[in-house]
């Protein structure tokens, strides 16, 4: 079950990211 969860943890936290990174490049695109 723990390696079920750490995936899906990592899954959540790689979603995340990504949508920070997206506003992020544009931010720094603006600049």
């Amino acid at each position: 079950m723990k390696e079920v969860i750490k995936v899906v943890l990592l899954d959540e936290l790689k979603l995340r990211l990504s949508a920070y990174e997206e506003p992020l490049k544009d931010l720094r695109d603006s600049l």
